[in-house]
């Protein structure tokens, strides 16, 4: 028969007179009744038989107003609109298949036929839809010459094809029996044929299914094999509100319901609240007279049936239900149970099977789904694509989300549901899943105090932690370790690996939104300070980057997200303490290459730098330096000189002596810098090694600048010696100023090859000074080499940098200043053709 999924032959151009229909429409299954057999013994005649048949079927069909949508050999599928037409086609078919003149070893051929009405959906590659495959069951089970109809057909047919009921039959695949009629053509009815071809009725209870399940095959690949090869008797499906666990559970009873020879039945719990009330739940379902000790009277009942599946929707609430379960199944080896919860059951047997997020393409598939259901068409997949993320794929988000797209374009929609989810709404579902907030309610409300208490203050965070910032920020009074795992059971905290090793946890943004909710609602700010006060300790050492521990630069770099949600809150809340985190994240976003929230920082501190003269120096010493771009070195210079006698911050006095040494060696008056650098030196010889390690480097650049290459490895050396095995923030600085070395000594694949190296390391981590400084290295180390190509490519990328973060001209000057003749040469010698930044320079700069 007809495979009514795949179309094994399409009829040309010229056959089709419209466009198929789609929606609810009328489908037509024929098939001839021992064509194997036919073809054997009519031999070559058999394609004569087949010819006639196909004119007899395509005529009825043309005539009616038909398409056939496929053929496979002695199969016809069709569709109609006009279910009164279908039923016209089928009775003619019948008639001239009954009347024409068969060859004398064909006799008559008889040809079975089935007709259903359902809603279909028509795609590219042809129809999908549930009822396709009801109708082909329904075509399987009928005899030659008999037309089967479905109730709805037979029903909507019963002015023009007369019919006899044949009862309630159970087909393949189908749980729940379909009534079966059959039609009288001619006088010819019930009688003439032998029963349906049908399955044995199988008992049991399980709702139909009006959905095709997306995104969760292998989750059903998980549940049977639980229950039937893994030999699992108490399976739950577990996962927050609305991640689709009931969907599933009626997937597995209708796929396992002809398994279960003491049937499958189906038991919606959530209005119970014990476990008396679910074995009452238990016994009106199965038709179980009810007497004595209600868990006494399930054991005796059960106990004289075959094998059960019970399947058992939303046990969440239900004290106890758990412990029930497991002494039922102790009593009972021939049951088997497939519950969904929230939380798990805690049976000493329980086979949990978590479900989560449906992932890309199955949330692309429900989003378009859901949509095309409601007749909306999704007109942005890379928007829809960006929707479903930004709902983790959550199904009742995605289905609730698909309503709104009546109202807004995906990307529109996007927009708005960044700005809140309160729009995800549909008062047509049950109160639990009406909205996105009330699902998580519904799961919140099942936690313990712990668990929806650590929620709610989870809402601090703007992005994945490390647990153990979780227990710094969030952990007074709390359990963190049990809730953490409570809230990961019911998939609310997600873990996150992201390659560097560490393991993070975090919400997706529409659970973080509805954590922030509860947590402004709360009216508290001891955990919105508490978030400040932990990013003010993380980013206040990083205030002076070049010297601070490269591993905590790390952390800060990798914390920016939530050092800017602290810093906005402190900023209204308190003054002192969002002075210090801006403080310590303007170097990490200037290094990083962020200009404009470097500037808007240092703009903002300049403005109200406060009474604190840590604060106030370092304000005061950034102030006079930030702005050098363009700027009159010399007035930078005479400004700190001017300021380091006012300064009494021992960091901000160490910061403005480098800084009054880099201005002169801006101005390339390196004998002059060099003693400012020591003096800086001199200020923390009794501190930290490793400040003094990051200091050297600075003055190893200067002496070779100042043609002293010697005295610039002893001072490299000194470096590695004093910082050991610890690296400050700067240490691919002085990688840079080792490459460079090698290349003043002529070893220019030494030089070339640590400079690669370098610009791959300082890429991976983001640190766009020393990206510049590595590439304005690779220019005069290429020059050098005498590779003049390279080094105009090298040139044009830095030109880049200094267009798009002007503060880097002038480094970029003082560092070229002795190759951008050769450069000039290098571009007129080899002209437009040259790998030059552009066709017509004349300056790289």
């Amino acid at each position: 028969m007809l495979d009514p999924v795949s179309r094994h032959a399409e009829l040309s151009a010229d056959d089709v007179r419209g466009a198929p229909p789609s929606g609810l429409i009328a489908m037509l299954f024929t098939d001839i009744e021992g064509s194997t057999g036919l073809a054997s013994s009519l031999g070559e005649r058999c394609a004569g038989v087949l010819e006639a048949y196909h004119e007899i079927v395509e005529g009825a069909v043309g005539a009616a107003g038909g398409w056939v949508d496929g053929t496979a050999g002695d199969g016809f599928f069709v569709t109609f609109e006009d279910v009164s037409a279908a039923g016209r086609a089928a009775v003619a078919m019948q008639r001239r298949l009954r009347t024409h003149a068969w060859p004398a070893a064909v006799g008559q051929l008889r040809v079975r036929m089935d007709l259903h009405v359902g809603q279909v959906e028509r795609r590219a590659r042809g129809y999908v839809g549930l009822e396709i495959h009801r109708a082909a069951r329904v075509g399987a089970a009928a005899h030659g010459g008999q037309l089967l109809m479905t109730g709805v057909a037979a029903e909507l047919l019963r002015d023009v094809v007369p019919s006899q009921p044949l009862g309630a039959h159970r087909l393949k695949d189908f749980p729940a029996p379909t009534a079966l009629y059959c039609a009288v053509i001619d006088g010819r009815g019930a009688g003439e044929f032998p029963p349906p071809r049908t399955l044995e009725l199988q008992i049991g209870s399980v709702p139909a299914m009006s959905f095709a399940l997306i995104g969760r095959e292998h989750d059903l690949g998980r549940v049977r094999a639980a229950l039937q090869d893994d030999g699992e008797r108490l399976v739950t499906l577990l996962g927050r509100g609305g991640v689709g666990k009931t969907s599933l559970a009626l997937a597995a009873a209708h796929a396992l319901f002809a398994e279960y020879a003491g049937g499958v039945w189906w038991v919606d719990a959530h209005q119970e609240r014990d476990a008396t009330g679910l074995c009452g739940a238990i016994a009106r379902t199965c038709r179980i007279s009810v007497e004595g000790s209600t868990e006494q009277a399930l054991i005796s009942e059960f106990g004289s049936r075959g094998p059960v599946l019970l399947v058992l929707d939303n046990l969440e609430a239900i004290s106890g239900a758990g412990a029930l379960l497991e002494r039922v199944s102790a009593r009972l080896p021939n049951l088997w149970v497939l519950a969904t919860s929230q939380l798990p059951l805690g049976g000493r047997h329980e086979r949990r099977v978590q479900l989560d997020r449906l992932e890309g393409g199955d949330a692309l598939a429900l989003l378009s789904r859901t949509a095309q259901r409601l007749d909306i068409s999704l007109d942005d997949d890379r928007a829809g694509a960006e929707l479903v993320e930004l709902l983790d794929g959550l199904p009742l988000a995605i289905e609730l989300a698909a309503g709104r797209l009546r109202l807004f374009g995906a990307a529109e929609l996007v927009r708005r549901l960044r700005e809140s989810m309160s729009i995800l709404q549909d008062r047509a579902r049950p109160e639990r899943h009406r909205s996105l907030a009330a699902a998580l309610e519904w799961t919140l409300d099942l936690l313990d105090r712990d668990a929806s208490e650590l929620f709610t203050r989870l809402g601090v965070f703007a992005g994945p932690v490390e647990l153990e910032d979780i227990e710094a920020v969030t952990g007074d009074g709390l359990d963190v370790i049990s809730a953490a795992a409570t809230l990961a059971d019911v998939a609310l905290l997600h873990r996150v690996e992201s390659g560097d090793g560490l393991v993070r946890f975090g919400f997706p943004e529409a659970i973080r939104e509805h954590a922030r909710q509860r947590l402004d609602a709360a009216g508290s700010p001891a955990w919105r300070r508490a978030h400040a006060v932990w990013q003010r300790d993380l980013v206040w050492p990083l205030r002076i980057y070049e010297s601070a521990d490269a591993r905590l630069v790390e952390r800060g770099h990798r914390s920016a997200a939530e050092t800017r949600a602290a810093l906005a809150w402190a900023w209204d809340h308190d003054r002192d303490l969002a002075r210090e985190i801006a403080l310590g994240r303007f170097p990490l976003a200037a290094r990083a290459g962020s200009g404009p929230e470097a500037r808007a920082l240092i703009n903002r501190l300049i403005a109200d730098p406060g009474e604190d003269a840590r604060v106030a120096d370092l304000v005061r010493t950034h102030s006079c330096t930030h702005y050098v771009a363009g700027g009159d070195t010399r007035d930078v210079e005479a400004s700190l000189v001017a300021l380091l006698p006012e300064l009494t911050d021992p960091q901000a006095r160490h910061l403005c002596l480098l800084n009054i040494g880099l201005v002169m060696i801006w101005d390339r008056r390196f004998e002059e810098g060099l003693p400012w650098i020591d003096r800086a030196l001199e200020l923390v010889r009794e501190g930290d090694p490793l400040v003094r390690a990051s200091v050297l480097p600075m003055k190893a650049d200067t002496l070779m600048e100042a043609g002293d290459n010697d005295g610039a490895e002893q001072v490299i050396r000194a470096s590695d010696a004093l910082a050991g095995s610890r690296h400050s923030s700067d240490r691919n600085l002085l990688r840079v100023t080792r490459a460079e070395l090698a290349s003043r000594r002529g070893a220019h694949a030494e030089a070339l090859d640590g400079l690669g190296r370098v610009l791959a390391d300082t890429e991976s981590v983001g640190d766009s000074i020393a990206i510049f400084a590595t590439i304005l290295s690779l220019v005069r180390a290429f020059r050098r080499a005498g590779s003049e190509s390279e080094m105009l490519e090298s040139a044009g990328i830095a030109t880049a940098f200094t267009e798009e973060e002007p503060s880097y001209r002038r480094f970029a000057e003082v560092a070229l200043s002795d190759s951008q003749t050769a450069i000039d040469d290098a571009i007129r010698r080899l002209g437009p053709s040259g790998r030059s930044p552009s066709a017509d320079h004349t300056s790289c700069w």
